[in-house]
């Protein structure tokens, strides 16, 4: 099947010359763009009111201006916040990348929600997080081989450390904070993508984020735009919305962060699980009810109303994320931890966060290249499947090491694009390539000079 996409990346230079200018925040920029957008259509839409409610003399002219101002506000507060999210929140570093790795954690959408339920409402697209090779979790004591963090690496490999391998490795190059055509560094935070939520994964700082797109936010943004156009009726809707937005949200990360705390002090198993919950609960309530009322008052305003209204109605409707969407063979099923992947897609900068890191975005093609039982196995068992090292250790660095990782990210890379080319594809749609058995047997030969395919 062919992958979905819904969002698109800007250049580096149209990224700064945009109104934001270097801005990285998961709701500022989306607020503010949403609201320059809704302040630019009101002038216009509400000059038209006033002309067209001219019969019914001033008060008619009034109560048709301020109708049609609001309307154009909801509109173009919606238009604003659809485009921040799907236009202006990716920085293009390099189109049609390839990336090969072993799957360190997946995030799928459903999982989103315990997170945080209002991003769950419009970003439900599928991710995965790869560990490029030739980095490693792997070690061997008394001749068992288990995965573990390299001890020198930590929950955090850090980005010198990755700059020190970019010669060497084309997987450390992926990582690397992305520069300017002159050669500098681009003006943004960057920190890569830490893991912290997952610290039992070899991760953080040198793993790969991947995305493979659900349409989420187009689908709310559909709905959001149509609903616009009633934004004077939707008040009492909107805030019904908000006050169930808002309480779930709010309870939801008051009941996470009170809970965390309680398992992280006590230490007595299963009575911890009890007492931790009912000491979270209360307070999660309560929050709940004020989260309740600021999401009503919130959820009133035009052009917050579509947003969250339609965020409730496209939540059944929407379409995730899904491995088939990219899989080499749709028929294939899915990718599990530990599996040594083919990614191909486009590279980008998230700049929907503070942190500020590189991913696959979205994800083209996925294809599996060992499944995750051959992790196990030692590198002289399977030379094929993800050759990788312990960070630090002198064969790291070795040079038949080096020659090895290099070797295998260039067949897997020539091999996938060779396959993608223009070339292949054109010869593909040749009669004297359609053949389901070997072609020795179910082919024919090309055209001769009389154009007689045999």
């Amino acid at each position: 099947m062919a992958f979905k996409q819904y969002t698109q990346c800007q250049q580096y230079e149209a990224f700064k010359d945009h109104w934001q200018g270097a801005s990285q925040n998961p709701v500022a920029p989306l607020a503010l763009n949403a609201f320059i957008e809704a302040i630019k259509h009101v002038p216009l839409a509400a000059s038209m009111g006033a002309l067209a409610g001219a019969i019914g003399g001033p008060l008619g002219s009034l109560i048709v201006a301020l109708l049609a101002a609001i309307i154009a506000f909801s509109y173009g507060f919606v238009k604003g916040f659809c485009d921040q999210w799907l236009k202006w929140r990716l920085i293009c570093v390099q189109r049609d990348q390839c990336a090969v790795g072993r799957v360190a954690w997946i995030e799928p959408p459903g999982g989103k929600f315990a997170n945080d339920p209002i991003e769950w409402m419009f970003d439900n697209d599928l991710s995965f997080n790869l560990r490029l090779t030739p980095y490693n979790g792997k070690k061997s004591v008394g001749g068992q081989v288990s995965t573990e963090f390299p001890p020198n690496a930590g929950a955090d490999y850090g980005i010198g450390a990755i700059d020190a391998d970019a010669p060497l490795f084309s997987g450390a190059k992926l990582l690397q904070k992305p520069k300017q055509w002159n050669g500098n560094d681009w003006d943004v935070s960057y920190e890569g993508y830490d893991g912290a939520e997952k610290p039992d994964n070899p991760g953080g700082r040198w793993t790969l984020h991947c995305e493979i797109e659900g349409n989420g936010m187009e689908t709310l943004c559909s709905i959001a735009k149509a609903l616009a156009w009633f934004a004077p009726l939707l008040s009492a809707l909107g805030a019904l919305a908000g006050a169930i937005v808002g309480a779930v949200y709010a309870a939801t990360k008051v009941y996470q962060a009170i809970h965390k705390a309680c398992k992280k002090a006590c230490k007595i198993p299963i009575l911890c699980d009890i007492v931790c919950f009912f000491v979270a609960a209360v307070p999660a309530a309560v929050a709940g009810y004020f989260g309740a009322i600021a999401g009503a008052f919130l959820g009133a305003i035009p052009g917050l109303a579509p947003l969250l209204i339609a965020g409730l109605i496209s939540i059944p409707l929407r379409e995730n994320g899904a491995w088939d969407d990219v899989a080499n063979d749709p028929e294939s099923g899915t990718i599990e931890e530990e599996d040594c992947v083919f990614v191909f897609g486009d590279q980008v900068y998230d700049a929907g966060h503070s942190e500020g890191w590189v991913e696959i975005h979205p994800v083209k093609h996925l294809q599996k290249v060992c499944s995750h039982e051959a992790f196990l196995k030692t590198l002289a068992d399977d030379p094929n499947c993800c050759p990788a090292e312990l960070t630090g250790t002198p064969q790291f660095r070795s040079a038949a090491f080096v020659a090895a990782v290099k070797a295998f990210w260039d067949t897997w890379c020539a091999a996938v694009s060779l396959g993608r080319s223009a070339a292949t594809l054109t010869a593909q749609q040749q009669p004297e390539n359609w053949w389901c058995l070997h072609p020795a047997v179910d082919g024919c030969r090309p055209a001769d000079a009389t154009g007689v395919i045999r």
